[in-house]
């Protein structure tokens, strides 16, 4: 076979510069809209960060006395306002799953 070098090798390069996008635009919602392969991309919602009273370690303000505790015990599950009893561990290997 015979290479056509000419018309045809510069047809080729027009066209990989057209398929080209920028990926590091600051729009990051153009470029999954124009990509082919994110064509169905949903993005995953957004978390809130966790608070110091949701830490492995959290303050010692932050920790119930007993008397909280009962307090908390005793609430609706509604009305509380966490859903869980902070805990002070000494590293994170201690906490449970």
């Amino acid at each position: 076979g015979t290479y056509k070098v000419g018309d045809s090798a510069i047809e080729k390069k027009s066209k990989a510069l057209v398929d080209a996008y920028m990926i590091w635009k600051e729009d990051e919602d153009e470029i999954l809209s124009e990509s082919k392969r994110y064509k169905f991309h949903l993005p995953a919602p957004k978390m809130p960060l966790p608070g110091h009273a949701e830490s492995y370690n959290p303050p010692p303000e932050y920790l119930l006395t007993e008397e909280e505790k009962q307090s908390y015990d005793d609430m609706d599950p509604e009305e509380r306002p966490h859903n869980f009893i902070p805990k002070s561990h000494t590293c994170l290997r201690h906490v449970g799953g």
